[in-house]
């Protein structure tokens, strides 16, 4: 299992694990904003870019997948 905050905004965060997606969420909101499919074992590590438009994750059978996602960069713009 892995989480990640994104330090440019402060406001967004990842989770990964057992169930093979990265679930991207905002602080203080209760349900995912987006999860993301494609790892065929357990997430293990995940990371943010700079800009919070793009996540990298690591998966316990030695795979890496990027994802692009428009949340971040959303994020960072209103601040």
């Amino acid at each position: 299992h892995c989480a990640r905050i994104a330090t440019k905004s402060g406001q967004l965060f990842a989770t990964g694990g057992e169930d093979k997606r990265i679930n991207v969420w905002q602080v203080g909101k209760a349900s995912a904003l987006m999860s993301l499919s494609g790892h065929t074992s357990p997430v293990g590590c995940l990371v943010f870019d700079k800009d919070e438009e793009m996540s990298v994750a690591g998966s316990t059978g030695g795979a890496l997948r990027p994802d692009r996602h428009e949340v971040g960069a959303a994020l960072c713009h209103r601040r």
